[in-house]
């Protein structure tokens, strides 16, 4: 896995509406292609952060899975677990 950028971006959507968020892509190049894969139309975007792939250590690894597995033992879907991980990774990095 390459390294990767937090974007924070504003896009607007089918609706005309404003719509904001954060992701992680390579790029943004690659930014812009998942928003448009969204059917957002990118207005503004910003690199926040730089992951770099040796920040990632083995034992950051197994402790998401087994929280994962934890949640997914709970019951809860898949979606929603995934959700509750990244909001709580996004917390411990001081991103809001």
């Amino acid at each position: 896995m390459a390294d990767a950028s937090l974007f924070r971006w504003q896009a607007v959507d089918s609706q005309g509406q404003l719509v904001s968020g954060q992701l992680l892509a390579i790029d943004s190049d690659n930014l812009l292609l998942m928003l448009t894969q969204r059917d957002l139309l990118p207005v503004s975007w910003k690199r926040e952060k730089v992951w770099r792939q040796r920040e990632w250590k083995w034992q950051h690894k197994t402790d998401l899975i087994r929280q994962l597995a934890t949640l997914l033992k709970a019951g809860l879907p898949l979606a929603e677990s995934l959700a509750l991980l990244a909001e709580a990774i996004r917390m411990q990095a001081g991103v809001l």
